[in-house]
């Protein structure tokens, strides 16, 4: 029972790597459910290793990092986006 918990946690970590790094950002909001029962199951797992949870949190960690990098980024675009329209917005200021 104890690896089927862990497998569990596994699979769904994967999952939501594999969504993070093909940009599937919707289907990652849909997994974060699935992942925080699954998770939740496996710590309360006493016999699970040192090793599998370092896994689990290694692959957690890269998620959230390919996250944090797509926040950044739609920030630059957002910046991007109001100085055109600023700049617009003054352009038409001036006829």
């Amino acid at each position: 029972m104890n690896d089927d918990k862990f497998y569990t946690c596994l699979e769904v970590v994967e999952q939501m790597l594999l969504a993070a790094k093909e940009g599937r950002w919707d289907e990652i909001d849909e997994l974060e459910a699935v992942w925080r029962q699954a998770i939740r199951n496996c710590a309360s797992n006493n016999g699970l290793s040192k090793q599998r949870i370092r896994q689990l949190l290694d692959m957690n960690n890269e998620i959230i990092g390919l996250i944090q990098q797509r926040r950044d980024y739609i920030a630059h675009e957002l910046a991007g986006f109001n100085k055109g329209r600023k700049a617009i917005k003054a352009y038409n200021g001036r006829q």
